[in-house]
């Protein structure tokens, strides 16, 4: 396991490295890869094209904060894309602008 695949979002910069043995405290999972696809916000990502991270999908693209609303085109069995995100540009600090991905 590495910082970079422990966490979610991914903040900026993290070592490629794999985590110590000792900086771990207490026995933690993450999700895993063959489970059903997660769909989260609340995250505040920065504002960047959207991209699944394996099977956990972040909607929150900072809308309040000048980034983006974002949806997905969810079909089940299918595999997880960037291509099926959809978004529209914050009209707080741009004004009317509609973009997809």
């Amino acid at each position: 396991m590495t910082y970079r695949k422990s966490l979610f979002p991914e903040p900026e910069p993290l070592p490629e490295g794999p985590i110590s043995e000792s900086a771990i405290e207490e026995d933690w999972d993450t999700y895993p890869p063959y489970d059903p696809p997660v769909f989260v916000g609340h995250y505040c990502a920065p504002p960047s094209e959207p991209r699944p991270i394996g099977n956990v999908i972040c909607l929150d693209y900072s809308v309040a904060k000048g980034g983006f609303l974002t949806a997905y085109r969810w079909s089940p069995g299918k595999t997880i894309s960037a291509n099926n995100f959809v978004t529209v540009k914050s009209e707080v600090a741009t004004g009317p602008q509609n973009s997809s991905v």
